[in-house]
């Protein structure tokens, strides 16, 4: 139904994010995927409720030989208390791209060894800071593939069918959207935060709330009417 839906009625923007009044009145379908298969999960998770920050719907196409921005290894920097779903409305392969990650005390490891690096070395005066923030971002990228083989670190790329949900956290390494030639991946994406108080699905349906400059909340006690944003017009 979604991809139906999409395909008949809706657009993309220049950077391939689906163009929406709100996904859970435009896609109502989200609300008992939420109520089926991640609620009680996240209530585990957390051992509380939860609240949404955001949500969209995104393309990722082969358009380049190499991986570049989120398909790079990085992590979100938010609150670490966030937990990212994201729902395949492709089929969830490797070579649609799928998310790969790598597990929380990985990450440590393999960020402290990079940051020693950077500073020890005096790598971070004399080679990063005088490069543009493309080349500063290739040359982390660069000492995190270093490290990956050095530790010889499993990397995860949970793999299924189309409807698959991936589930991990904003601050562990982790990369996605880099199709082979001829595939493309199509995925609906939510940050969620832990709650004090119960939020009903409804609620997030009179949100009109845009991106702004910031991707992620300052606080996991954000306002879901002020910050939360589930929009994009262009």
């Amino acid at each position: 139904k979604i991809n139906k839906k999409i395909e008949n009625n809706f657009k993309y923007n220049d950077k391939k994010i689906l163009l929406t009044r709100n996904i859970f009145t435009d896609f109502p379908e989200f609300k008992i995927i939420f109520q089926s298969y991640i609620e009680d999960f996240l209530y585990a998770s957390f051992q509380s409720y939860y609240k949404i920050f955001n949500g969209w719907i995104f393309k990722s196409e082969h358009t380049t030989d190499k991986p570049a921005g989120s398909a790079l290894w990085h992590v979100d920097n938010g609150p670490g208390t966030c937990i990212i779903f994201a729902i395949y409305l492709s089929d969830a392969t490797k070579e649609n791209g799928t998310t790969e990650f790598i597990e929380f005390e990985d990450t440590y490891n393999i960020l402290n060894k990079v940051n020693k690096n950077l500073v020890l070395n005096n790598l971070f005066e004399k080679t990063y800071l005088n490069k543009s923030k493309y080349e500063q971002r290739q040359l982390l990228v660069e000492l995190i593939n270093s490290e990956i083989k050095k530790q010889n670190i499993s990397i995860k790329q949970p793999t299924g069918s189309k409807g698959t949900i991936v589930a991990f956290r904003n601050n562990i390494l982790h990369k996605g959207g880099f199709p082979l030639k001829n595939h493309e991946r199509l995925i609906a994406m939510f940050h969620c935060y832990p709650s004090n108080k119960k939020i009903n699905l409804d609620d997030y349906n009179k949100i009109r709330n845009i991106k702004k400059n910031k991707s992620l909340p300052n606080s996991p006690d954000f306002d879901i009417e002020k910050e939360s944003y589930f929009s994009f017009f262009e």
